[in-house]
C-alpha cells in the first residue's frame, strides 16, 4: 500500500491505495520482498505457490515405511502422548489459511478441530491427550488458545493482546506449564503456569533468535535452538523460573541443528539440520546434564512451514520411527520479480 506523507509535518494525508499484491514474505520474520525508488519504480517478488508434502514414516535407517493420508500443504505435526493420533495443520489453497486436523493413526481417517477463518497453527497436546493448545491470528496477531482435543467445547484464549506474536511450543509432562516464543526484536522464550493467576514468566532472553523449545520428559531441562554464532544450534538448559539460580548451558549439535525432540524416556535427543536427522544419547536424571556425540541417522528432504517453532517432523515415543513432511518430488515453480513504473 502507499499513502502520501509530509516530511515537514510528519503527517499522512489522503487515502492509502494498493500498489502490488501477492508479495513474498520471509518464513520466520515476516519481511515483504519489495523495494521502491525515488523515481517512481517499485519491484517486488511474487509469493511462491505453497509446497505440497506427504506424511511419510521412516525408520531410524531412513527406510520408508508407510504414508498417512493424502498429499497436502501440511505443517506443524504433533503426535498425541500415546502415539495414536496426529494433530497437524492443513492449508486451504483457496483462502491461504490453515486449520488443525486430527488423524486417527489406529483406525484411519481424520477430523477437523478448528473452523475459524483465521490461520490456526502449532498444535500441542496436553500430557493426558484431552486438550490441544495452538496459535492463531484471529485477533489480528498471533495469540495462544486451547481447546478440547475431541472438539466438544469452543477454544479459549490463554495468552494474547500484547501486540507481539506469541507461538506455543510445548507442554510440560506434569501438565503445569506451557512454553512459548514471543517475538520482540528477536524471539524469546516464556513460560505460562497453568495454575494460579497464569502470569507469564520470561524463561530465556538471550538477545538472539531462540525457538523450537521442548521440555525434557522429567521436566528438569529445556532443549531449544538458537543462533548466537550466526547459525542455528541446539542447546539444553535447566528449567527453573528463578533468574537468580544458575541453569548451565550445553551445546548439543556441533555443525548446525534445529528443532530438538526428546525420546519419551529422556535418554535420547533428536534434531535435524538441512536434510539430515541426528540422535544424541543424553542423561537427564543426574546432578548435571550429560550429552554424547551426535549420530547421523538418515537424510530426508522435509517440506513445510516451520514458523512458530513448529517442526516438519515428529518422533514416536520409543524413538524408532520418524514421521516427516516429505517432499513429493513436484518441482516448485520459480518466483518471478515484477516491476511497476509510475505507480503514484
Amino acid at each position: 500500500m502507499a499513502q502520501s506523507f509530509d516530511l515537514q509535518s510528519l503527517k499522512l494525508s489522503g487515502q492509502p491505495h494498493p500498489v502490488a499484491d501477492h508479495i513474498e514474505l520471509g518464513n520466520t520474520i515476516k519481511i515483504a520482498s519489495f523495494a521502491a525508488s525515488p523515481s517512481g519504480v517499485v519491484v517486488w517478488r511474487h509469493a511462491k505457490p505453497t509446497a505440497l508434502s506427504a506424511l511419510q514414516w521412516f525408520d531410524r535407517s531412513g527406510k520408508k515405511l508407510s504414508v498417512v493420508g493424502e498429499t497436502a500443504d501440511y505443517s506443524n505435526p504433533a503426535l498425541s502422548p500415546d502415539d495414536s493420533k496426529l494433530a497437524i495443520c492443513i492449508r486451504d489453497p483457496q483462502t491461504g489459511t490453515r486449520d488443525i486436523w486430527i488423524f486417527d493413526l489406529v483406525r484411519g481417517g481424520k477430523t477437523r478441530l478448528t473452523f475459524d477463518p483465521a490461520d490456526d497453527i502449532g498444535p500441542i497436546w496436553s500430557p493426558d491427550g484431552t486438550r490441544i493448545a495452538f496459535t492463531s491470528d484471529r485477533s489480528g496477531q498471533r495469540d495462544i488458545y486451547w481447546k478440547p482435543s475431541d472438539g466438544s467445547a469452543p477454544e479459549e484464549l490463554l495468552v494474547g493482546g500484547k501486540k507481539f506474536p506469541e507461538n506455543v511450543e510445548d507442554w510440560s509432562r506434569d501438565g503445569k506449564y506451557l512454553i512459548y516464543s514471543k517475538t520482540l526484536a528477536h524471539a524469546t522464550l516464556r513460560v505460562l503456569p497453568l495454575a494460579g493467576d497464569r502470569k507469564p514468566v520470561v524463561y530465556l532472553d538471550a538477545g538472539f533468535y531462540t525457538q523450537g523449545s521442548q521440555f525434557s520428559p522429567n521436566g528438569r531441562w529445556v532443549a531449544y535452538d538458537s543462533n548466537p554464532s550466526g547459525k542455528a544450534e541446539v542447546y539444553v538448559q535447566e528449567f527453573n523460573l528463578d533468574p537468580s539460580q544458575p541453569r548451565g548451558k550445553w551445546q548439543i549439535s556441533t555443525a548446525g541443528g534445529e528443532l530438538p525432540r526428546w525420546r519419551r524416556d529422556g535418554k535420547e535427543l533428536y534434531y535435524h539440520y538441512g536434510t539430515q536427522y541426528f540422535a544424541v544419547d543424553v542423561k537427564t536424571d543426574g546432578p548435571t546434564f550429560q550429552a554424547g556425540i551426535p549420530k547421523p541417522l538418515f537424510e530426508a528432504h522435509a517440506v513445510g512451514n516451520t514458523e512458530s517453532g513448529g517442526s516438519p517432523y515428529v518422533v514416536t515415543s520409543d524413538g524408532k520411527q520418524f514421521l516427516v513432511l516429505a517432499a513429493t518430488g513436484e518441482k516448485e515453480p520459480s518466483s518471478p520479480i515484477d516491476v511497476v513504473v509510475n505507480w503514484r
